[in-house]
């Protein structure tokens, strides 16, 4: 389970630093670990990226990582 987090969060931080928000939430989406699984702060970067869509946004991903976040 740890290479998983560690790929997940990895996956989360590429997407960010190539300026990829579908690409970071995709990782999160299909990671798809169970809350007592994530790493600590997973939850905070998954809304930190969802915060940067824009309010409007028909992504597949923002919908789908609303659904993991529970809101």
């Amino acid at each position: 389970m740890d290479e998983v987090v560690e790929d997940l969060v990895a996956a989360l931080e590429i997407g960010l630093a190539q300026g990829s928000l579908v690409l970071a939430l995709r990782a999160a989406n299909d990671a798809r670990l169970p809350p007592d699984d994530r790493p600590p702060g997973c939850s905070d970067r998954v809304r930190a990226v969802l915060e940067r869509f824009p309010p409007n946004s028909s992504s597949p991903e923002f919908a789908e990582a609303l659904d993991l976040l529970g809101v």
